[in-house]
């Protein structure tokens, strides 16, 4: 995908080569969150840091959600400007394979290649694609809530990362019922079914 509008938002994910796994243990997890954490902060890096401070692309982007997977990730992102995404993904795939293979004496590419992405084009689609993005884990752990590597405990108010944007999504989950709108957002996350539409996201992403 090479096409962008600002105020756009956009599904962009990426894999280890060969469907390799490019997170092998929770110091690569949380490695790979803090260069997300230093790329868009928007004035305030690690003290001295120059480095993320001269690259930062915190103004040119905005993260709704996201979740790490063993062998690649999803990001959900609204632009601010048309380049914010590509600054964004060159710079934390670049400064990720560059530790991953410090740290594992590895040569070579860490991920699969450039990013992919797809634009959201509608709330419904917006709901479907953040949905399918936290019920990654499934699978990998028996609550979906207590996966640590994802923004969905963010949306369930069980953390506050300071660099992510809950309010796109839960405001339309925003009813006049008596729940909230992070109940509302569970409810909708893990009491739908949702086999068909994860199904056709993995067959269009990450086997596309």
């Amino acid at each position: 995908m090479k096409e962008f509008v600002e105020g756009g938002i956009y599904h962009v994910y990426n894999r280890g080569i060969e469907k390799r796994n490019i997170f092998l243990d929770d110091h690569d997890y949380q490695h790979f969150l803090w260069i997300v954490d230093e790329f868009v902060k928007p004035d305030h890096p690690t003290p001295g840091n120059k480095f993320f401070l001269r690259r930062s692309v915190g103004k040119e982007i905005s993260i709704l959600s996201y979740c790490l997977m063993p062998n690649h990730f999803h990001f959900l992102i609204k632009l601010q400007t048309l380049s914010g995404i590509t600054k964004l993904m060159q710079r934390i795939c670049t400064v990720y394979a560059t530790y991953f293979n410090d740290r594992y004496s590895h040569e070579g590419k860490v991920l699969q290649g450039p990013y992919k992405g797809a634009r959201v084009g509608s709330d419904a689609y917006l709901m479907q694609v953040s949905a399918y993005i936290h019920r990654n884990p499934t699978g990998l752990c028996a609550n979906l809530g207590e996966y640590k590597y994802s923004s969905y405990q963010d949306y369930l108010g069980k953390k506050k990362t300071s660099w992510l944007n809950t309010s796109e999504i839960l405001d339309i989950f925003k009813t006049k019922n008596e729940k909230s709108p992070s109940e509302n957002y569970r409810n909708y996350v893990e009491g739908t079914d949702f086999k068909n539409i994860d199904d056709s996201f993995k067959t269009i992403s990450l086997d596309g």
